[in-house]
């Protein structure tokens, strides 16, 4: 029978009920390809075979608890695996059972090889790290270029200029000021570290290496301009709120809600009394209710 005949016979029987079984009909002709796949397939075959071999010295599970006595023999078993499917994409597939369900989790391995000894592989790895920690490597026309035309934004320039004279300028505070006051200026620590892989010329940082700044009188700064920002913020807020407002929201409805927070309209709410206090938080004006519920 075909397939879109099969699809229409099951429609004329069960109306709308009848994807359930066309839709069983494709999920059994999709794993029956798989079960082939896996029975003809060399290295499906070798990975099944490996896995049974392996499942006799108890290395493909177990119990959680007795997790720790198999971790050398699972962890000797996940790499031959992975030298079977060097080529392809290792997935590592983990049941947990627990309370009687049953959990899957799924993992991509990281099979590609870190280091690389060949010499030709090595001498280019010289190469790129020369050329990428060369600065002077611009050539003479491309600088002339720039020159006529940078590329960068007037405002940036501004920004970079305004830096440097600032820094120069605590450079030589820094240099008039006594040794045992320098301490509390700010502080510095540079321990970012890096590595190269050889065989993809990538940059990797070296995990809990960091480097620490801070810049000085950054908290005064912040201070003496937060009610600045704060205000320009609130008022931009504002005036986006209020267009919206006028756009969406009517009179009546403002005066409902008016009455919702005064607590005037009743209907479904407990006896109480709402009061409304003006106040500034953080340099704006805000207004503060409090209700006090009424003791019947």
């Amino acid at each position: 029978m075909e397939p879109t005949h099969y699809e229409d016979s099951l429609r004329e029987m069960f109306t709308i009920h009848a994807y359930i079984a066309f839709t069983m009909d494709k999920l059994i002709q999709s794993i029956v390809r798989q079960l082939q796949h896996l029975v003809t397939d060399d290295v499906c075959a070798r990975v099944t075979d490996l896995y049974l071999s392996e499942s006799a010295n108890k290395s493909s599970g177990g119990l959680l608890s007795t997790q720790t006595s198999r971790a050398t023999a699972e962890g000797t078993y996940q790499r031959k695996a992975e030298q079977l499917m060097s080529d392809e994409n290792c997935f590592k597939l983990m049941f947990v059972k627990s309370r009687g369900s049953v959990s899957l989790a799924m993992e991509l391995l990281d099979t590609e090889e870190d280091n690389s000894d060949e010499p030709a592989e090595a001498e280019r790895w010289s190469d790129y790290v020369g050329r990428y920690l060369n600065s002077d490597s611009a050539s003479p026309e491309l600088r002339e270029h720039l020159s006529q035309k940078p590329v960068f934004l007037p405002r940036n320039l501004r920004r970079i200029r305004k830096c440097q004279r600032g820094w120069e300028q605590l450079q030589q505070e820094r240099m008039s000021k006594v040794p045992s006051d320098t301490s509390h200026d700010g502080s510095s620590e540079l321990k970012m570290e890096c590595m190269f892989k050889l065989n993809s010329y990538k940059m990797v940082y070296v995990c809990k290496s960091e480097d620490y700044m801070y810049r000085h009188t950054a908290l005064t700064r912040a201070h003496q301009s937060q009610q600045r920002v704060n205000t320009r913020l609130h008022r931009r807020f504002h005036a986006w709120l209020d267009s919206w407002a006028k756009e969406h929201v009517t009179s009546d409805m403002a005066a409902d809600n008016r009455k919702w927070l005064m607590g005037e309209r009743r209907e479904g709410l407990l006896p109480c009394t709402t009061t409304c206090h003006p106040k500034v938080l953080h340099y704006i004006n805000v207004n503060k209710f409090r209700v006090k519920y009424r003791t019947l």
